[in-house]
């Protein structure tokens, strides 16, 4: 980036300094829940990982880090390439400036600079955004306007990932309006998939969204069937509720209901077409699961990022004492897994994954600022990549092992 901050007079020294202090306190999640800069993100500016797990402004931020990656030809000795360096291990991986330093061979002035440069590129990259998607007669720069969601509880909600067989929702959720079934004097049209249909979610938040709509549609009508569908494609599976004479032209479905399903990135559309009224839910495809583990969140976030364009679910484990058993309950595809983890290091539980009998044949990935091949082949990893990690580094390991 061309451009000075300190020379732009447009850019007021309090909104760099919210930018800097949203970068220097990136993990205090609280902190980002009350942060002023919050003011500035809305509909236009979306983080493009509605599913994703974690604080928007967190994500936000990080998107622009992710954006001073130099370019693949570029020199890995060149200014561009020790800027995004020091500004990922600053900020990322929680180094000290000395640490940071120390890692990339520079002197502490030099790193100092370079993150003064930094932090200016992230704060010129936010500003352009927010003018760029200011709409037409905006309130000024000073006096924004707060956005307040409509559920502070949907924001606090944990995802957490499993296996589920998507028939045996369905039934449970049949299973638990039966009572309405009944008062309504209505009739359910389903005929289960012949073969199993597998998806990977949240499975209390997956039973929540299948139950709601099933009984906010029963509620609907009276003396009538309820159809239900399930078609399933490469790419995605489509469950459909279908039902004649509604009793009222409401819609049935309800916010909350819609933010969950946002949550999950799944997708829902409701239509009318005379006097019928279709609900159809879409559950994209997904080919595995890609483990990841890392007590920094951020990392775990560049990960979706990096993969968003693969059909894999990201999950992320930030507590190595229980990556057996994430490994055990999720069987993913492949597992990128850092070294320096508090209470047990990588090259421990690197090792209790290669003894265990259900998760030996998992692939793992040494992801570490810490480069010792030699080790970490010996232990049995399937592959090394060094911090700060790229994505052509992860696109290499999916070469290598013939995953992608």
């Amino acid at each position: 980036m061309n451009q000075n901050l300190t020379n732009n007079p447009h850019i007021s020294e309090e909104f760099k300094n919210h930018v800097v202090d949203a970068l220097e306190n990136i993990y205090d999640i609280p902190h980002l829940q009350s942060h002023p800069l919050n003011n500035y993100l809305n509909e236009k500016n979306p983080t493009n990982e509605t599913s994703a797990i974690g604080n928007p402004l967190r994500k936000k931020i990080l998107a622009y880090l992710e954006t001073l990656t130099p370019h693949q030809a570029s020199n890995f000795n060149s200014p561009q390439h020790r800027l995004y360096n020091v500004m990922y291990l600053r900020y990322v991986e929680g180094l000290t400036v000395q640490q940071t330093a120390n890692e990339l061979g520079i002197s502490s002035r030099q790193a100092y600079r370079d993150l003064q440069k930094g932090k200016e590129d992230i704060a010129q990259l936010f500003w352009d955004d927010i003018q760029k998607n200011k709409p037409l007669n905006s309130p000024p720069e000073n006096t924004p306007t707060t956005k307040t969601a409509l559920n502070p509880d949907m924001a606090t909600i944990n995802i957490s990932i499993q296996q589920i067989e998507l028939s045996d929702f369905i039934e449970q959720s049949l299973s638990r309006v039966a009572p309405l079934i009944q008062k309504g004097n209505n009739h359910i049209n389903y005929t289960p998939p012949q073969t199993p249909i597998k998806i990977n979610t949240d499975p209390a938040i997956a039973q929540q969204i299948f139950t709601n709509i099933i009984s906010k549609s029963l509620q609907k009508i009276e003396n009538e069937s309820l159809q239900l569908s399930i078609n399933q494609s490469s790419s995605h599976n489509t469950f459909t509720i279908s039902f004649n004479n509604a009793l009222d032209d409401q819609t049935v479905l309800d916010t909350t209901t819609e933010t969950l399903v946002t949550k999950l990135g799944w997708n829902i559309e409701e239509t009318s077409n005379d006097n019928q009224k279709n609900i159809e839910l879409t559950i994209r495809s997904q080919r595995g699961i890609i483990l990841v583990i890392d007590d920094n969140e951020g990392i775990i976030d560049l990960f979706k990022r990096y993969l968003s364009e693969y059909d894999f679910k990201v999950v992320g484990c930030t507590d190595s004492t229980d990556a057996l058993n994430k490994a055990r309950m999720l069987k993913p595809t492949l597992i990128f897994l850092d070294v320096m983890m508090p209470y047990i290091d990588g090259w421990e539980v690197l090792q209790n994954l290669q003894i265990d009998k259900d998760a030996q044949q998992i692939p793992v990935v040494i992801c570490s600022v810490f480069y010792d091949p030699g080790l970490a082949f010996s232990l049995g990893a399937a592959g090394v990549i060094s911090k700060p990690v790229r994505k052509d580094d992860i696109t290499a390991i999916f070469h290598d092992l013939g995953i992608a």
